[in-house]
């Protein structure tokens, strides 16, 4: 039996061009941000890593290049400040079905747009490599909190602490300033606050290798720290 249409929804690879072909209505794709923008394999977590504050959906045709396709129709989400890839992926998954319902009988009638992308705003989504889940702690409170956002809950970004490995799940970043050494630990009335090339980053949750999920006063009321000591 020869389908009528192809849908693609996260796939990360070519459809073989004898399987994109065969449908008489094509083949359509939905991908998750606002193309031209974020092209590539992890769109939701480089919007919120770069500090976007809207991105969205997109259905589109589907060519034998990159995201590239003529678009159809896109959805848009703001981008709150408490979202992390694991929120942000599910909201664009809802929104991602709702716009596929809407525009299949469209698709369906041979009406469907071909909305030329415009080369002159394209940017890229590289895949995510395991070195970048390691947080810089010279990097700004700020830059750290939209690593930690961007890879919540899974990748997860990483420090450690007296040689074991850390994830850190929420924080937040904060304007006050600290000549203390990067990544030293600032402990103060159970808050957990971690000096940054700018800024002071408060940690709300983290995860000790082979451990649950933790609050940043339960780590500290375990680790118990000592004055200097620093996530590595």
């Amino acid at each position: 039996m020869t389908p009528e249409l192809n849908v693609v929804a996260a796939y990360g690879q070519f459809l073989p061009d004898p399987l994109r072909l065969l449908p008489p209505l094509g083949a359509v794709n939905l991908h998750g941000s606002l193309l031209p923008k974020y092209r590539g394999a992890s769109p939701i977590q480089r919007a919120l890593w770069n500090g976007e504050t809207t991105t969205g959906v997109c259905l589109m045709w589907m060519v034998r290049e990159m995201d590239a396709g003529d678009v159809i129709a896109c959805a848009e989400t703001p981008i709150a400040p408490e979202d992390t890839g694991g929120t942000l992926t599910a909201r664009l998954a809802d929104l991602a079905a709702d716009l596929l319902l809407r525009w299949l009988p469209v698709i369906a009638a041979g009406n469907a747009p071909h909305i030329v992308q415009d080369a002159s705003l394209v940017t890229f989504a590289p895949i995510l490599r395991k070195e970048e889940r390691a947080i810089v702690w010279t990097q700004s409170a700020d830059a750290i909190w939209r690593q930690i956002r961007a890879l919540a809950p899974t990748p997860s970004a990483t420090t450690a602490f007296r040689g074991q490995p850390l994830k850190l799940l929420r924080a937040e970043p904060t304007a006050e300033t600290t000549d203390t050494i990067a990544g030293t630990l600032l402990a103060m009335e159970g808050t957990l606050r971690v000096a940054t090339g700018s800024g002071v980053l408060v940690v709300h949750q983290l995860q000790p290798a082979g451990k649950r999920a933790m609050s940043g006063e339960e780590f500290l009321r375990g680790a118990r720290p000592r004055a200097g000591e620093r996530f590595e």
